[in-house]
């Protein structure tokens, strides 16, 4: 049998990943022993691509104009931190500093400045295409 490659095509409403201590491995729960989850598009998704078309394409302006030096890493670091912003599309579980904290940009950009251990977790997952193919995969 021929495996017709248009068939595969990634999930783009997202997939709920486990939050896992960034330490010991294991799944974050809340009180009732339900998985905290952080629901994101994947690398593949037209979210994703249409974020890093716009971001290369503003580094080919700078370039065109002749702006010497390029980004900066801080520079570098805040478009990627509002990519990882615009692939999440929804959360349970979460709370922070003592709050539940509702699903919102702003909420997550919150979170993932203040706990770059959790935007690089969610970005690994982001990154790993398996997890958006088929029935929902958490790491």
């Amino acid at each position: 049998m021929t495996q017709d490659l248009a068939q595969l095509t990634p999930v783009e409403d997202g997939v709920p990943m486990e939050v896992v201590h960034p330490e010991t491995g294991q799944v974050l729960r809340d009180a009732d022993g339900t998985a905290l989850t952080i629901t994101v598009v994947g690398e593949d998704s037209e979210t994703y691509q249409a974020l890093e078309r716009a971001s290369t394409n503003r580094r080919l302006k700078q370039a065109q104009r002749g702006r010497r030096g390029g980004m900066t890493a801080e520079q570098i670091q805040a478009e990627t931190l509002e990519l990882v912003v615009a692939c999440t599309v929804g959360w349970s579980g979460i709370v922070f500093e003592g709050q539940a904290l509702p699903f919102s940009a702003t909420n997550a950009r919150k979170i993932y400045t203040a706990l770059p251990w959790l935007r690089r977790q969610v970005e690994q997952f982001m990154g790993d295409a398996g997890n958006f193919f088929g029935s929902s995969k958490t790491i």
